[in-house]
C-alpha cells in the first residue's frame, strides 16, 4: 500500500485496512469510517491520473449521478472527495460478499432461482437509471456487489467520453461486455447497456461469458460477427424461453434487442414464476426425504441416489429410494438424483420416461424443485422435498457404471486379440 496515499485519506476520518481489488481508474480498499463507526469501501483514484482533471471528473461523475437516484440496489455513497484534493476517492458501503464475478468463480455458478432474483433486481436499477437519463456504461459482473446472496447493488457507473487515453477506452476487462456498436466507436446509449446486461445474464446463468479471448481484436470480431451459443448448451436446466431473452439482448443490431429493462424484467418474472419458483436453496444438514407414498419419512444421506423398485439383493439399496415394489409401471431403476454445486439434478434413466410438473424429462438433467410432484411411469406420483444438502460422493452412479463397462470392454478386446494371435 502507498503510505503517503493512506495517510492522506486517514486525515479525512477514514483508515485503510486491506486491498479489495483494482480497476482501470482506481484501487478499492476495505476501510473504516472512524466518525460513523462503520466499515466502508474506499475507491481511490490511481496516482498516475491525479493531475488529469478530465479523468478526475470521470472518476466521480458517474457515481455522483447515480447517488441522486437513491435506489436500494445502487451502492450507497457516503462521500465523494472534491476535485481540488490531492487524492480523489469515493467512500461507499462495504459489501462483505464482494462482487458477482468473485462469487460465481468461487462457487462455480449460482442456482438458477438465485441468479434470476439477482437479474430481476439489476433490471430494476437499469429501469430507474434509463428513465432518469443515466446510463451505467460499465456493466459487468465485477461491478455488481452483493449485500447478501440475493441482493445485488450496482457500482462504478461511468461513461467514457471522447479524448480519453486509449489504455482506458480499450481496457481488456471491458471487452467481454462491450456491445458491437461500441466496438465501432459509437457513443454508448441505453441499448448498449442492455447488450452488456445480456452478457451479465449469460454469466449469471452459466458461469461463463459468451465470448472470450486474449486480444481486443478477438473480442471485437466475436461481438460483431459471431453468434453466441445458447446458455442452455452450458446448463441443461436453462429453459428455452430464458435462452430467448438472453439471446435477444445479445443481438448484433441494436434495433433488434429488447428495447427496455422493464420488458426484460417482465419476461424474467414470467419465466421465474413458470419454471423456477419454489426451488429450495436452504443449506441444512439433512438432505432429501421421501414424504409421500411411504409409511415413514426416509432420509437419503448419500449422493447420487436412485429412484426405482428396489430389490433385496440390491448392493446400492442403502442409497436407493423405493417407490413401490408392486408397481408395474415403474422400472427397476427409474431415475438418479445427484448433487451439484448449490443444488440437485434429476436425471431420467428410465425406459418409459419421467414427468416433472406435467413435463416429460427426456433423459436430461433438471434442477429438482421444492415439493415437486414427479410422475414415475404412468400412474405413481411421489413428492421429493429438498431440505438441505449432503456431501458430494467421489464419482457418480452413472460414471462408476460407465467406467465398469469400459473396463469390461477393454478386457474383452484383449482376450479377443489374444485368441486371434493364437
Amino acid at each position: 500500500m502507498n503510505t503517503i496515499l493512506a495517510s492522506s485519506i486517514e486525515r479525512y476520518d477514514f483508515s485503510i485496512q486491506n486491498c479489495l481489488g483494482e480497476g482501470e481508474l482506481g484501487t478499492v480498499y476495505k476501510g473504516y469510517d472512524v466518525a460513523h463507526n462503520q466499515p466502508v469501501a474506499l475507491k481511490i483514484l490511481k496516482q498516475q491520473y491525479g493531475a488529469n482533471e478530465q479523468i478526475q471528473r470521470l472518476f466521480a461523475q458517474g457515481m455522483a449521478n447515480a447517488r441522486h437516484l437513491n435506489h436500494p440496489n445502487i451502492v450507497r455513497i457516503f462521500e465523494i472527495s472534491g476535485e481540488d484534493r490531492k487524492n480523489c476517492y469515493i467512500a461507499m458501503e462495504y459489501c462483505r460478499l464482494g462482487n458477482v464475478e468473485r462469487l460465481v468463480r468461487n462457487r462455480r455458478r449460482l442456482t438458477l432461482p438465485t441468479a434470476l432474483k439477482v437479474a430481476m433486481q439489476i433490471c430494476d436499477v437499469l429501469m430507474i437509471c434509463h428513465q432518469a437519463g443515466v446510463l451505467h456504461g460499465n456493466l459487468k459482473a465485477s461491478n455488481v456487489l452483493l449485500r447478501d446472496y440475493e441482493t445485488p447493488v450496482l457500482t462504478d457507473f461511468r461513461i467514457f467520453p471522447e479524448g480519453l487515453p486509449d489504455t482506458l477506452v480499450q481496457d481488456i476487462s471491458l471487452a467481454p461486455y462491450k456491445s458491437p456498436e461500441c466496438w465501432q466507436k459509437n457513443r454508448p446509449d441505453a441499448s448498449a447497456d442492455l447488450y452488456s446486461l445480456g452478457v451479465l445474464f449469460y454469466y449469471l446463468f452459466t458461469g461463463t461469458v459468451p465470448f472470450s479471448g486474449r486480444r481486443l481484436e478477438d473480442f471485437e470480431r466475436m461481438h460483431r460477427f459471431t453468434a453466441p451459443i445458447p446458455p442452455s448448451r452450458w446448463r441443461a436446466s436453462v429453459v428455452k424461453t430464458l435462452d430467448d431473452v438472453v439471446l435477444h439482448l445479445l443481438e448484433k443490431d441494436p434495433t433488434k434487442r429488447i428495447q427496455s429493462a422493464q420488458r426484460v424484467r417482465i419476461a424474467l418474472k414470467n419465466i421465474f414464476e413458470q419454471f423456477y419458483d419454489g426451488i429450495d436453496n436452504t443449506r441444512e444438514r439433512y438432505p432429501v426425504i421421501y414424504v409421500q407414498g411411504a409409511k415413514k419419512v426416509i432420509p437419503v444421506t448419500q449422493f447420487p441416489f436412485r429412484i426405482g423398485k428396489g430389490k433385496s439383493d440390491d448392493s446400492l439399496q442403502r442409497n436407493h429410494l423405493v417407490v413401490g415394489k408392486d408397481d408395474p409401471y415403474v422400472s427397476s431403476v427409474h431415475a438418479v438424483v445427484q448433487r451439484f454445486e448449490g443444488g440437485f439434478f434429476f436425471i431420467d434413466i428410465s425406459k418409459n420416461g419421467s414427468w416433472i410438473n406435467g413435463k416429460k424429462v427426456h433423459k436430461q438433467m433438471m434442477e429438482l424443485l421444492k415439493e415437486n410432484t414427479i410422475l414415475m411411469g404412468y400412474q405413481t406420483r411421489i413428492v421429493l422435498k429438498i431440505s438441505g444438502e449432503a456431501p458430494i460422493e467421489p464419482g457418480s452412479f452413472i460414471n462408476n457404471h460407465a467406467v465398469g463397462i469400459g473396463i469390461a470392454l477393454l478386457i474383452g478386446l484383449m482376450v479377443l486379440l489374444k485368441v486371434v494371435v493364437l
